[in-house]
Formats: structure tokens, sequence, C-alpha cells
């Protein structure tokens, strides 16, 4: 009777571990069908996803995603697994930025990767990954630059 016992109590756990994983994935993706507001210039993107945009000439992304954590455990969360990065933390327009740049090699072209973490509510912060050519004109340079706030702002 015990061991009938310990086994029920066992799989009642084990569904209940269960059910809290399949809630936490379903919230996930929820947050993530989220629009952020971005103002970007149709003419030059094309939205491919929820809050995804890639130029028409294939050369540039803008990405943004709600994350269910914290600011600062998304923090912590870079920290554990990504130590060949700077990251620095900044302060714009009344939101807290955990930021890098950096520059990688996609079929022999070269792109300047940034990526974003801004701070929202208690257990929410946005994911904001841009990438153009390193050798992109001033304009195009400018214009992501132009993202990044309309991000910072409208959110």
């Amino acid at each position: 009777m015990k061991i009938l016992l310990y086994v029920t109590l066992l799989t009642l756990c084990s569904l209940n571990f269960y059910a809290q994983e399949n809630k936490k994935k379903h919230l996930i993706f929820e947050i993530q069908k989220r629009k952020i507001n971005i103002d970007l210039d149709t003419a030059i993107f094309e939205s491919f996803a929820t809050n995804m945009y890639g130029s028409k000439n294939k050369d540039a992304i803008v990405i943004a995603l709600y994350l269910p954590n914290s600011y600062e455990d998304q923090k912590l969360k870079i920290a554990s697994v990504q130590n060949d990065k700077i990251w620095a933390e900044k302060k714009a327009y009344g939101k807290t930025i955990y930021t890098t740049n950096y520059e990688l090699i996609k079929s022999d072209k070269r792109f300047v990767k940034s990526e974003y973490i801004i701070s929202m509510q208690d257990n929410l912060c946005i994911s904001l990954t841009t990438m153009l050519p390193v050798n992109a004109p001033k304009k195009d340079k400018q214009m992501i630059v132009d993202i990044v706030k309309s991000v910072l702002k409208r959110n």
C-alpha cells in the first residue's frame, strides 16, 4: 500500500511539473506574438514574422522579441553563456539597456550585429537584434540607429 501511495504521489508530482513546463512554453509563444512598436521604412524592410523584418535586398535585419524574463535575469543568463562578447549597460529614454556589437561573416560578407536587452516591466524585457553590412552607407547606419531609438521611445 505504501508503494502504491508513493508511486501515485510521484506520478502526480511529475504531471504537475510537466503541466508547469507546458504552461511556460505556451506563455513564451504568447508573449512573442505581441507586437513591438517599431518605426521602420516599409519600402526598405518587409516583415517575415511578428516583429521580424528583413531588408528587401537581404542585407539588413531587425528582430524584436518580448522575453518572459526580467531584465536582470536576462543579463545573468547572457553572462552565463556568452563570455566572448563585451556587453555594456546604458540608459536612454528612461530605459536600461544591456548591449553588444560585434562583427560576423555570413556568405563571405562582413556584418555588424548589435544586440540589445531593454528593461521593461518586472518579468518582461525586449530583445532587439539588428544586423547590417560593415560597409553599409552612412544613411543605412543612421536608419538602424533610428529604429533602435523608436523601440526605446515607443515601448
